[in-house]
């Protein structure tokens, strides 16, 4: 009886890494949801989520950057409503991955006005859970800008077998277990 118990053991232990799938990791591709350019008033900003620059001021709680003006020689940009910005200064804009982009520690301190200088590159990390890299292709009272919009990945992976050839290892066992029973039984 007590062998019959530690096969039955082993067959359980055996199908349940027969029948586990090996390792599979879902994430987002890096492609972007939407892209543009356009100007950004003063006191106004973006919904980089949905790709909109100056939304209504009935939209603000959709807003993930303002352009703010401080005095009449301050500006700075504002992350607003949760989103969160970093700036990269000059930089190759069509070189930076939204793998990069997802990696950058980003803070809700506002950015400088006088850093915002032609070619600068800040990202954003929305409310929405995008990752978005914006330029500034033209410095003003208004700003110019073009970004591109990434969906923020969602990673999901289902644990690897200890080894590969450990259900194998099990099966070959449980085979053993048996054949020995059968022997002693005769």
């Amino acid at each position: 009886m007590k062998n019959r118990v530690w096969v039955a053991i082993l067959v359980f232990i055996g199908m349940a890494f027969v029948v586990m799938p090996g390792s599979a990791c879902i994430g987002a591709i890096d492609r972007p949801i939407n892209q543009g350019w356009g100007i950004v008033w003063e006191m106004s900003g973006a919904d980089f989520d949905t790709g909109t620059l100056n939304p209504p001021l009935s939209h603000y709680n959709q807003w993930d950057i303002l352009w703010e003006q401080i005095s009449s020689t301050e500006h700075q940009m504002t992350p607003v409503n949760g989103a969160t910005i970093v700036n990269l200064g000059v930089v190759n804009f069509d070189k930076i991955t939204d793998e990069q982009i997802v990696m950058l520690l980003t803070s809700t301190t506002p950015i400088p006005g006088n850093q915002l200088v032609d070619g600068d590159v800040f990202a954003v990390h929305t409310q929405g859970y995008a990752n978005v890299k914006v330029r500034v292709l033209d410095y003003g009272d208004n700003k110019t800008l073009e970004w591109v919009t990434y969906i923020r990945p969602v990673t999901a992976c289902i644990p690897e077998f200890p080894s590969g050839i450990l259900p194998a290892i099990l099966i070959i066992g449980f085979l053993g277990a048996v054949l020995i029973q059968r022997t002693r039984e005769r």
